[in-house]
């Protein structure tokens, strides 16, 4: 009877045992191996990604503050005439956050000197405006007076764009 009770019940050889150990571990570090190379490049995609999203988002802010700065030099006129208790006045404000310089008012295509109806007295051609100035022309309206005014506004301001505005404006 040579044969231990251990034999009979497991009838595979120590040999056997010991290929099919080896045979699992090759295939575990098979996996592993598979693993880590698809993990590896996941990583390495994902950081791509993430530093393609960093720098959009870095252009997207860099416009964002460019625009800020822009708006807080940029100057806004824009004209009206509005009548005061004993008179029509045309009125040239800045409405924007930074200061308009070498304005040109053009009304009906004339400079504000050459036009007859809005009084320039020389002296009083306002140039620069800073922000929330305003500068005030007599008008002298009449009833043979024209009621609507084409007015155009140009000027400069530390944007470094031109500025312009150009509208209809009614007594």
């Amino acid at each position: 009877m040579g044969h231990s009770r251990l034999d009979m019940v497991l009838p595979i050889s120590l040999a056997e045992t010991t290929m099919d150990v080896q045979a699992s571990s090759l295939i575990i570090a098979v996996v592993a191996l598979i693993v880590s190379t698809w993990a590896g490049w996941s990583s390495r995609h994902t950081a791509k990604e993430q530093n393609r999203i960093q720098a959009r988002l870095l252009s997207l802010e860099s416009v964002r503050e460019r625009d800020r700065q822009s708006y807080i030099r940029r100057a806004s006129l824009r004209a009206q005439i509005v009548r005061e208790p004993e008179q029509y006045v045309f009125i040239v404000r800045n409405e924007g956050n930074g200061q308009a310089r070498a304005i040109q008012v053009l009304i009906d295509g004339k400079q504000i000197s050459d036009h007859g109806t809005i009084l320039d007295l020389g002296s009083q051609t306002v140039h620069t405006l800073g922000p929330g100035a305003e500068a005030k022309y007599l008008a002298a309206i009449t009833f043979g007076s024209p009621l609507v005014y084409n007015v155009d506004l140009s000027w400069e301001d530390d944007t470094g764009a031109p500025g312009h505005w150009q509208s209809q404006i009614t007594i």
